[in-house]
């Protein structure tokens, strides 16, 4: 019975402690949970807040409305059938990637870059090719991909309207119509048009870009792509953006080799990413660095006050898994 009511103080006061924390988080603490794509393609998540910087673990803890998933890159090989893909799952239910399946008859690969993460979907660059017995030739593709967010391989590409709305679509459809010269110059080069599944999001400059897809147009040209951008503000409940206090050029010039900057909601804390890694400022001042060479940000996501504290110990709990 003693060790019974040893074990149970213990637990009472390890709650104790965790709900005291809680209750005394100030309500102007600032947590971002920064997603990085790293230099080899693997992701892994950065807590920034006021004390500084630190790698919180390898893969992405994403905080959706039924609780935190992660995220991480497969790498996998069945015989000639060969993917990396982006997987993710549930904190509560954790499960398991379906087997690779190889291709009879058949060498294909499938590789996918994240460029985007956040709580409802996904976007990366996908490229495929391969080869199968009897086919007069390979075939080839790269392009854009969006997905919503589940524990699935390969799931169904999702239209910008379904990510972002109507006025997403109109915006997008009129980029798409006018890009690389229009149809005309498009055809000439054997680009294909781009429909509302082609899209992406990407970081540039301390935003979130809405980019579209060109494909090929004729098989002679397989592997034929081009980008184009898309004249549209992401909504900030769908990517986590915070505006920038200050110009992005002007950052630059005030920190060189700077490629992306993410402000606080209040302002007062600034994160400056290079070639090199991270760098913090509070309020103007350093408040801490860390080494992460070849790093561009994926996921952009926010917790404030008590959120934040629970935040903390939500994805410190995830990772360690």
């Amino acid at each position: 019975m003693k060790l019974y009511r040893v074990v149970a103080i213990g637990v009472a006061c390890t709650v104790l402690v965790a709900v005291s924390a809680l209750r005394a988080a100030p309500a102007d603490d600032e947590l971002l949970v920064l997603g990085l794509r790293l230099a080899d393609g693997s992701l892994c998540t950065v807590l920034v807040d006021k004390d500084g910087v630190r790698r919180a673990g390898d893969g992405l803890a994403i905080p959706r409305a039924d609780g935190f998933w992660k995220g991480v890159m497969l790498d996998r090989k069945e015989k000639s059938t060969r993917e990396r893909v982006f997987f993710a799952w549930p904190e509560k239910t954790p499960v398991k990637p379906p087997p690779l399946e190889e291709e009879e008859g058949c060498e294909s690969e499938l590789v996918q870059t994240v460029l985007f993460v956040g709580p409802d979907f996904a976007a990366v660059e996908e490229s495929a090719g391969g080869y199968c017995e009897g086919a007069a030739h390979p075939y080839g593709s790269v392009g854009l991909k969006s997905f919503s967010i589940a524990s699935e391989i390969r799931p169904q590409a999702l239209s910008i309207e379904a990510a972002m709305g109507k006025p997403a679509l109109t915006a997008f459809q009129k980029a798409a119509d006018g890009a690389h010269g229009g149809k005309a110059k498009r055809e000439e080069d054997c680009l294909r048009a781009a429909g509302p599944e082609a899209f992406g999001l990407v970081r540039i400059q301390g935003r979130w870009v809405v980019r579209g897809a060109l494909g090929y147009l004729y098989e002679a040209c397989r592997g034929n792509h081009e980008y184009f951008s898309v004249p549209l503000d992401a909504p900030a409940k769908v990517t986590g953006q915070t505006p920038l206090k200050v110009p992005f050029e002007k950052l630059s010039k005030e920190h060189p080799d700077l490629m992306d900057a993410v402000f606080s909601p209040s302002g007062r804390l600034l994160v400056l990413l290079s070639k090199k890694g991270i760098e913090v400022l509070q309020d103007g001042k350093k408040a801490g660095s860390l080494g992460v060479e070849g790093a561009s940000i994926v996921m952009t996501q926010w917790a404030l006050g008590k959120a934040a504290s629970r935040w903390r110990q939500d994805i410190t709990q995830l990772l360690a898994k």
